[in-house]
């Protein structure tokens, strides 16, 4: 028997003891059948893969296992370096492919066992494993047959023990010197000459690896799961294996035998065998104690060196809480027959257990590794609800805890630890605090249930002293008497007695733990108290209400008033004491920004302390963000409730919401108007015309609003009216008609108050110490001052009402009428007019100044309609007021003072910038339209500029400077928008202007926005981080809950005038482009793929506005910030850019060392220890990440956005050929120095900035600055031009910083060189099609790609992994991958050269997928363990991305290894099953799954070594039901999944959606409308979640570029129902004949009926009794719809009017595909519907 000859020449462990055998596991093998001799055919069998994989185990097996490789040959072609020779096989490749055979065989055999536990693990309802398994339609095995070979299995995977333990501590495997497959190849071919690069991968232990490790894990698993209930000798002892395996995990990490990964393998096991199903739970629950206390030694015992060590202990620690809940949950099964949904289960855990539960946790909790700390509160929120101890019958002991003792305890730690440092750790206490405190309120409610149920049976009994015995067989007076005499011990638990008690305990802590200024450390080891504090209980208040909407037995609409509480009366004084009251309301400047804070008057002459002044160098210092955080923070609560909601309840919603704001500010606070006036906006949108019925109560609601005193509540009413025009354009163009013919009237009332209050005031009383006199003369004046107030207000807040409905209207149904347009022209004029009314201006200027604002506010709004709406005959009007206006703020002309006139100059400059952008062909259609706006921006200019007159009046006043900064940038943005030269008198001024503006906003610490706009969006991959060490928005890949955190704790706050500022500059809608269905990719997209290039290809949207733009190098300036020192530095360093190439060479020279000195001084600060941005954001409660350097940022961001305004072939400016110019010669040191930063978006920027000035110049001056550019590449890489750090931690890791960034120059050398290549042949096909004959240099953008693919491919070896540093291999595999991509036409066949490149690219996949992505253990990852924690999200997208890129030439290597796509597949699934689920990585193996659809002729049957892999669609999905299945949280948890709220953000959806779409048009998806059902209830909860798309959910907040790309909801419904459609017509025509089309249409008609009515209800009982007839079969065949339907409804019904519509719409494609049918049918084909 040639399996038994295997096992026994494997391992010598049936002769000789070894200490990983198992006792009572026999290592004799049965026969298995003929194996498969030449390696090519798939096994049949669970016991061939296994026979097969002891030949991969075996190091002297002479079985081949070189038919699955390409070639044994590592020869390169002639003149090819040495290092492009390809090793194979590789390590472990065999081993990892058989691993994963054999998986999917006892996968199928595990299938049999019916366990609801294993199903709940699957993707969705259909069963199917994540990873590479049989798919559900392939035939199980019967259920309950025995698999007698799984013992026989078990010892075949424990030699894998010891061989990797010997590989790792002596470099051989079972007395090999080399892997088998490398020994078996060498012994058939000569031995080659060896050379310097023939051995670059040396074997890695196998059970270091990641992959082959977690299938190894689950292959042992589902062994013993198979074994266990085996009768004889055939049965594997589960207990024998745990005392085993908990006796390896306890061995000496520096032994021997516990290398090689052996210690992190046997607890992987042990936790999956605690949780793999039922029984096995059953079996390992009574072993918890000393399973813990194993995995608690481990975490004393592991070091600081290992952390992996101790995150294993902690998650295997978590997967036996899972056991013990799972056999608590089996238990409760059989003794009541019901399914157990309670939080908590009390009794779950011994008491010895529950209090090694909590000692493990408080030790696992202050690990200094945030992984470990992440794993901690999994742990502590798995077992926190098994932690409630029944009381005790009769008397109590001394030193008995509380029933809730124990999870009062789990509850003081989890509140300790909700403001983490690690955004993701803090997340997921959050979601345990939720946990306990959901516990603890049903726990408390049951026990009030029992005492109120035995009150009443007091009442009703004859005998008033009757027992009563509760249900769990406890004594109810015992009971009740712990839990009342335990609430001195156990304060929060009990408090927490109820869902309404614990909401209003959360809301009550929120509110007192103060701002980000007061709140303390919340206690933990790393607390950081500021704003976290507040971040962390509200995403506690989240998580406890999504909990209680999934249980079902609260309803969130009625928490809506207690969660408006946040900001209610307690909240507002807290803001009113730091911001002096409302003092500032009466202050005419003030007016804009009631909210804005401010020092108290009392304090306004006092002299300011030393920390003060400090202080005061940054305006933001003194300036505390309470009101905006409070505000987001709890729109984010409400915006969770109403998204959650089914249609009815969230109509509910709407209606409260009305009743509520109808009251104003008498019974709400301003903080409370603008939380509700958000959501109002969301739930316009999310139920469209379905709450037309709502309008009659919400538009009158709405009105009152818009005078409100407060500032905030008018901008958000504002936009709640834009909201309603999208579904209801009509009543937004009634509301305008009426609002532009008030305001004549409320202009009236403003000068007659004014003239009233002018007559009755009486000379204003001194002040003393800051504080009013009070005058009694005054009194009768204040109800004039009071209306005077309220109607500015109506003025203000209708025409900011309007200004947003003309923005809104041409993007709904029906546009704008002229006549509307014509109108505000006019209620324009009318309103600019009071700036020449001189009683007004005398009596009132602060009136005046907000008519003439809310005019030009107006024009700002009409402007943004563009040419559409606005005529030439307009523009005539709309230059007369800038005119006039303009001319009225000279100095000696004007009749405001600096801060009025600043007020209107501002927004009339908006108005300027608004006609520039959105109607850029008036400046044609107009004659003299661009000098007078170039005449108009130089006479305003230099009162702006440094030294001008507003300058000279607000300088010391920080309201005036805010708006003196919008005010500089709206004309740096009017400059930026007109066409290149128009402004000639004035550009060396404003290029002196920006530079002084960068220099002294970089020196206050001001961090410019651009940065992440400038670098390439397809090297975004390589900033990802893991979820416990992100540490920026971006860096998780658009989970929601995180980068919402992220930003919270980071981000700068926007005042309302600031948005305001901005609101008609921005984009309104967002150019999204929706998913290609074109079969064939269209050209020009990012690797042929239409879902990586929506996402991720260069959005060069740089399209000329009009042909004046066309000369010279004109770039489209991106939308503003709104925070007006970020906006000025911005509009600086785009103006600064623009106007570089127009200056000479000495003064760029200089503007390059400005910048360099900038930097330099930067650095200096560092040295000494002392950075002043820090100390100042600490006192804000702000949290700034360690590597953001705002100097080094600046310098990047200018000197990249210069190098991308210049032209292609910039002129020398009499240079030698031989040199280049200065400025290129210091921008290169400066960029060079800035490539080891420890920022990625530095490092990314200026790597960019390289790879421009290497292709930059004339074609000698390309060449010799790019000779010189790569030699400093080399020397950076070397470390030869890095800083020498005094701490040698900091070396290494700026060595690798420095590596890495060099390594990502050289791709973006080769990226830029084929960006101009593509340049310059459009343009010579320009002028071929024009009749020219032009012939271009095909030579000029010509680079060393060879040389470069040598410097990178060192850093892809794996034969010392020791020393390498994760990051640099992960930036020089997205290297390599994009200098692959863009130097090999897909379309020419590949040359000898190519595909040995090619062959090299498919060996460093394969081999960093089996070497790199391994475990962090001190043998390999010793002081790199932050790193490789970190990076490793980074590492599998990018591997993913690289096999994308590598699909198109597969298939040329198919003469040498046609299996390469097989394993690719395999590789791509195995990641997304253990890649931990973050979000870019899940994006990256959607695009695969696309791509690998379009070249589905890489799996043919004969071209796959792993089972299943010959079908994506069976691949994919599974993956691709994941993602778009319900993000509900579960009542029970089970996994990390549960706590760490890394639902998929949109963007990954979009791409399931595309994929989808790619799969279903090659392959079709299903052949019944069950199997589209997950399609459907996705798009039933996207239809929920709409949200007004023109604002993002954190309003008021900054957030970084990288997300501010909102998602559009509504075109993923549109996507989803183009997908629903294709589904259908795909199954429609691969039905062969007419019945089985009219069968098929019928399921779908029936099933869309169910869908349109609600109709769930089915009948559960299958076995129909009566006889067969056709009202039976028709009630079968509506039970079958109806329960297909109730899967797409049961979380909400009756469905929401999207969902109808859709329905209805399928049916009709349905019954018209019938009809037409019919039509063509003859008699002879048959019909159902005959």
């Amino acid at each position: 028997d040639p399996y038994k000859h295997t096992v026994q020449q494997s391992g010598r462990l049936s002769r000789s003891p070894s200490p990983y055998s198992v006792r009572g596991v026999s290592h004799v093998v049965g026969s298995c059948g003929r194996l498969k001799m030449d390696g090519t055919a798939l096994p049949e069998n669970a016991e061939e893969a296994a026979a097969l994989l002891g030949a991969a185990i075996s190091a002297d097996s002479p079985i081949s296992i070189a038919a699955n490789s390409p070639s044994s040959s590592s020869n390169t072609p002639q003149g090819m370096h040495s290092i492009f020779s390809v090793q194979s096989p590789l390590p472990n490749q065999l081993l990892f492919a058989r691993l994963c055979n054999l998986r999917a065989w006892l996968r199928w055999h595990a299938d049999a066992i019916d366990d609801p536990l294993i199903k709940a693990s699957r993707a969705d309802e259909s069963g199917d494993h994540l990873g590479i398994s049989f798919p559900r339609t392939k035939e199980r095995p019967p259920s309950g047959e025995p698999f007698p070979a799984a013992r026989s299995i078990l010892a075949v995977l424990m030699k894998l023990l010891e061989a990797s333990s010997n590989i790792a501590s002596s470099g051989t495997g079972s007395s090999a010197v080399e892997d088998a497959g490398s020994k078996f190849v060498k012994s058939l071919s000569p031995k080659p000459k060896q050379r310097k690069h023939s051995q670059q991968h040396k074997p890695l232990a196998p059970l270091l690896s990641t992959p082959i490790r977690s299938v190894w894990a689950e292959c042992v698993t589902l062994c013993v799961a198979l074994g266990c209930n085996l009768q004889g000798n055939l049965r594997i002892d589960v207990n024998a294996l745990i005392n085993k395996l908990t006796e390896i995990s306890t061995w000496n990490s520096r032994s021997r035998m516990a290398a090689g990964g052996v210690r992190l393998a046997v607890l992987q096991v042990l936790g999956q065998v605690c949780s793999m199903n039922t029984d096995l739970s059953k079996r390992t629950a009574p072993y918890a104690w000393e399973i813990l206390q194993c995995c608690h030694k481990g975490l004393l015992s592991g070091g600081a060196g290992e952390p992996g060590h101790r995150a294993f202990c902690v998650q295997t620690a978590s997967q036996l809480m899972v056991a013990c809940r799972n056999a608590a949950r089996s238990s409760a099964r059989m003794t009541n027959s019901g399914e157990d949904t309670s939080f908590f289960a009390s009794g779950a855990l011994e008491e010895r257990v529950a209090n090694e539960v909590m000692k493990f946790a408080k030790r696992a909790a202050s690990d200094k590794y945030p992984e470990v700390r992440l794993s901690a509160a999994v742990f502590a929120g798995l077992a926190a609800p098994m932690l409630i101890r029944n009381a005790r019958v009769g008397r109590a002991r001394d030193g008995d805890l509380p029933p809730l003792g124990l999870l009062e305890d789990m509850t003081q730690l989890s509140m300790k630890n909700i403001d983490d440092e690690s955004a993701g750790v803090a997340t997921a206490w959050s979601a345990t605090l939720a946990r306990c405190l959901c516990a603890s309120s049903e726990y408390g409610k049951g026990v009030n249930d029992s005492k109120a149920e035995e009150q009443a049976s007091r009442r009703s009994a004859d005998v008033g002293d009757d027992a009563i015995v509760p249900e769990n067989s406890m004594d109810l007076a015992s009971k009740l008497k712990a839990f009342s005499g335990s609430r001195r011990g156990v304060v929060v638990t009990t408090s927490c007695s109820s869902v309404p008690a614990t909401l209003t305990y959360l809301v009550g802590q929120f509110v007192k733990s103060g701002g980000e200024t007061a709140a303390n450390k919340c206690g933990g080891s790393f607390s950081i108290g500021g704003r976290a504090t507040r971040i962390g209980y509200s995403d506690t208040i989240i998580e406890f209400l999504r909990l209680q909407s999934a249980k079902g037995d609260y309803s969130s609409v009625v928490a809506m008033p207690s969660v408006l509480e946040m900001v209610g009366a307690s909240f507002d004084n807290q803001i009113k004491k730091k911001d002096g009251g409302y003092q500032q309301l009466l202050r005419e400047r003030d007016f804009y920004s009631p909210s804005s804070p401010h020092a108290s008057p009392s304090k306004a002459n006092a002299k300011p302390t030393l920390s003060a002044s400090f202080l005061n160098m940054n305006s933001k210092a003194s300036a505390t963000a309470d009101s905006s955080i409070g505000r987001i923070l709890t729109a984010c609560v409400l915006r969770n409730i109403s998204q959650s909601l089914s249609e009815s309840d969230q109509h509910t919603l709407l209606r409260e919401m009305i009743s509520l704001i109808e009251g104003g500010s008498e019974r709400l606070t301003r903080h409370q108007l603008q939380v509700l006036l958000i959501e109002i906006s969301h739930l316009v949108i999310a139920l469209g015309e379905n709450c037309a019925s709502s309008l009659a109560d919400l538009i009158p609601a709405l009105r009152d609003c818009l005078t409100n005193a407060d500032h905030g509540v008018r901008h958000e009413a504002a936009a709640a009216f834009a909201s309603i025009s999208n579904p209801f354009p009509s009543s937004g163009r009634v509301f305008v008609i009426e609002a532009l013919g008030s305001f004549g009237a409320s202009m009236d009332s403003i000068l007659g108050l004014s003239q009233k209050a002018s007559a009755s005031t009486s000379t204003t009383p001194r002040k003393r110490f800051g504080r009013p006199v009070r005058d009694d003369k005054r009194d009768g004046s204040s109800e004039t001052n009071e209306e005077l107030l309220r109607c500015q207000a109506s003025v203000h807040g209708n025409s900011l009402a309007v200004s947003m409905l003309m923005h809104e209207f041409p993007h709904t149904t029906g546009g704008v009428a002229t006549a509307i347009v014509g109108k505000s022209i006019e209620v324009i004029n009318k309103l600019l007019q009071c700036q020449f009314d001189d009683n007004l201006v005398k009596l009132n200027p602060s009136a005046a100044c907000t008519c003439i604002r809310a005019g030009y506010c107006m024009l700002a709004g009409v402007l943004s309609m563009g040419i559409a709406a606005v005529v030439p005959c307009h523009v005539s009007t709309v230059f007369g007021f800038w005119q006039s206006s303009s001319m009225n703020i000279l100095p000696g002309k004007s009749k405001f003072s600096g801060s009025h006139d600043l007020l209107w100059v501002e927004t009339m400059l908006g108005s300027v910038v608004s006609f520039l952008k959105f109607s850029p062909d008036l400046l044609l259609a107009v004659p003299e339209a661009l000098n007078r706006i170039t005449a108009l921006l130089e006479k305003i200019f230099p009162l702006l500029s440094l030294g001008g007159r507003f300058e000279r009046e607000v300088l010391n006043d920080r309201i005036g400077a805010s708006r003196l900064s919008s005010a500089r940038s709206s004309v740096l943005e009017a400059y930026s928008w007109l066409p290149p030269g128009s402004f000639p008198m004035s550009a060396d001024r404003i290029y002196s202007f920006a530079v002084s503006q960068i220099q002294d906003l970089s020196s206050k610490d001001v961090m410019c926005s651009l940065i992440d706009s400038l670098v390439s969006r397809e090297d975004q991959i390589i900033e990802a981080q893991a979820q416990s060490r992100a540490v920026c928005p971006g860096q998780i890949g658009g989970c929601v809950s995180l980068d919402n955190n992220l930003s919270l704790r980071s981000s700068d706050i926007m005042h309302h005038n600031e948005r305001e500022a901005v609101l008609h500059i921005l984009a309104w809608k967002r150019g999204k482009k929706q998913l290609s269905r074109s079969n064939p990719p269209v050209k020009g997209e990012l690797h042929d793929s239409p879902v990586l290039d929506l996402y991720l290809g260069e959005e060069e949207d740089n399209s000329v506005p009009t042909p004046l733009h066309q000369v010279g190098t004109w770039r489209r300036p991106l939308d503003p910030t709104a925070v007006s020192r970020v906006r000025l530095l911005d509009c600086s360093i785009h103006l600064f850019a623009a106007t570089f190439g127009l200056q000479d060479s000495h003064t760029q020279a200089d503007a390059m060392k400005m910048l360099e000195s900038m930097y330099s001084s930067g650095q200096t600060d560092k040295a000494k220890g002392f950075n002043a941005a820090t100390l100042i954001n600490e006192s804000q409660g702000k949290v700034k990440p360690l590597e953001e350097d705002v100097l080094a940022a600046n310098a990047t961001a200018t000197v990249l956005a210069c190098l991308q305004a210049l032209p292609l072939h910039e002129s020398t400016h009499n240079t030698l050929i031989s040199q280049s110019a200065p400025w290129m010669e210091r921008s290169t040191s400066l960029l060079l120095r800035l490539l080891p930063s420890p920022s990625g978006i530095i490092r990314r920027a200026a790597a960019e900035g390289l790879s421009l000035l290497a292709t930059l110049g004339t074609s000698e001056d390309a060449h010799a600055l790019q000779s010189t550019i790569l030699h400093s590449l080399d020397e950076v890489m070397k470390g030869n031009r890095v800083v020498a750090e005094t701490n040698p931690k900091l070396q290494v890791d700026t060595l690798a910083h420095a590596k890495a960034g060099s390594l990502l120059a050289l791709a973006c050398i080769q990226r830029a060189a084929m960006r101009i290549k593509r340049k310059e042949n459009e343009r010579l096909s320009r002028s071929v099609a024009r009749g020219g004959a032009i012939e271009g240099d095909n030579n000029a953008a010509a680079t060393p790609v060879m040389i470069m693919m040598t410097r990178v491919l060192p850093t892809l070896a794996t034969h010392n992994m020791d020393e390498g540093s994760l990051l640099a291999r992960t930036y020089a595999l997205h290297a390599f991958g994009i200098l692959i991509s863009n130097s090999i036409d897909k379309s020419d066949a590949l040359t000898p050269e190519q595909t040995q490149i090619v062959s090299k690219a498919v060996e460093a996949v394969e081999s960093n997928f089996l070497s790199a992505w391994s475990s962090v253990v001190a043998e390999t990852s010793k002081g790199k363990e932050r790193e490789k924690f970190g990076a490793e999200p980074s590492l599998l997208a990018v591997l993913l991305r690289l096999m994308t890129t590598l699909l198109p030439w597969i298939g040329s290597l198919s003469s040498l290894d046609r299996f390469v796509a097989s394993r690719f597949a395999c590789y791509v699934s195995t990641i997304i099953e253990f890649g931990k689920k973050h979000p870019l990585v899940w994006f990256e193996a959607m695009v695969f799954y696309e791509r690998l659809s379009a070249h589905q002729n890489l799996l043919q049957p004969n071209s796959c070594c792993i089972v299943t892999t010959e079908s994506p669609a069976a691949l994919a999905l599974p993956s691709l039901a994941t993602v778009l299945r319900d993000s509900s949280p579960k009542v029970i948890p089970s996994s990390e999944d549960d706590f760490t709220g890394c639902e998929a953000p949109l963007d990954v959806q979009r791409a399931a959606i595309g994929c989808l779409h790619r799969i279903c048009a090659v392959e079709g998806i299903g052949t019944s409308p069950a199997d589209a059902a997950f399609v459907w209830s996705f798009f039933h909860q996207a239809c929920g979640r709409r949200r007004f798309q023109h604002f993002s959910d954190l309003r008021s907040l900054a957030l970084s570029r990288a997300i501010t790309n909102f998602d559009d909801c509504q075109l993923v419904e549109s996507e989803t129902i183009s997908l629903i459609q294709s589904i259908f017509a795909s199954q429609w025509g691969r039905s062969k004949t007419v019945l089985e089309r009219s069968y098929l249409a019928v399921q779908w008609i029936l099933f869309c009926r169910c869908m349109a009515a609600g109709d769930t209800k089915y009948r559960d009982d299958d076995n129909y009794s009566e006889p067969m007839s056709l009202a039976l079969l028709t009630e079968r065949a509506l039970d079958d719809a109806r329960q297909l339907a109730s899967r797409v409804l049961k979380s909400s019904n009756p469905p929401r009017w999207q969902l109808k519509c859709l329905s209805t719409n399928v049916g009709a494609i349905c019954l018209a595909a019938v009809v037409e049918d019919e039509k063509t049918s003859t008699a002879s084909t048959g019909s159902i519907f005959d």
